[in-house]
């Protein structure tokens, strides 16, 4: 699973680093709006993943069975619901629900509430991981709105996130794909690089 993400956050960084930025143009914009997009539905993914790993019973990588607490959950769909019916206590348990009910996967808080709700035998280990310091679950959202949904009220949005503090850009998209100051990457690649870090906590013990 982390080395699925890994491939892809490596196509994403050639893609971003061949971005010429001194001629900007059409084919630029959509490539780092397709990064930031990707970037975002990719965590997204993984993180759902890593739930209903867990959920299922996955061993970890020194081969110890994750466990929880709840007997009612048997297999995927079980902890889906369940991961549903707790997440928005507005539904009430056993109606249907729509897809897009599910919880948030991007946010940090979702997988630490469910790995308490579920008592998962490592949920010691994901409140660890996203003890890591970085501002990615709370600017990309804003700039993945940006690209996605373009108005007036996201572009604001998306030019006032703290990732962007110090760089002189016109456009969320020039943003970026420039590098905050001392920093060695563009900010796609900074946010990357966390993700990265916090996926290799996770996964590995």
């Amino acid at each position: 699973m982390l080395d699925q993400l890994r491939r892809r956050f490596r196509q994403i960084s050639a893609r971003t680093l061949l971005i010429p930025t001194s001629r900007w143009s059409r084919r630029c914009e959509i490539d780092v709006a397709f990064g930031t997009i990707e970037l975002h539905t990719m965590w997204s993914q993984f993180m759902r993943y890593y739930f209903l790993s867990s959920a299922i019973g996955a061993r970890t990588s020194a081969g110890v069975r994750i466990t929880h607490h709840l007997s009612t959950v048997r297999n995927a769909g079980d902890a889906i619901n369940e991961a549903v019916y707790h997440m928005r206590p507005g539904i009430p348990r056993g109606r249907p629900w729509r897809p897009r009910d599910e919880p948030d996967w991007l946010r940090p808080h979702t997988a630490i509430e469910l790995a308490k709700h579920f008592s998962f035998s490592h949920a010691t280990r994901i409140t660890a991981a996203f003890s890591h310091r970085t501002r990615v679950f709370e600017d990309l959202p804003s700039v993945r709105n940006f690209f996605a949904h373009r108005s007036r009220d996201t572009f604001r949005i998306a030019m006032r996130v703290k990732s962007f503090r110090g760089i002189k850009a016109s456009s969320p998209s020039a943003a970026v794909i420039s590098h905050a100051p001392n920093r060695p990457q563009p900010v796609l690649l900074d946010w990357m690089a966390d993700l990265d870090i916090i996926g290799e906590l996770l996964c590995t013990t």
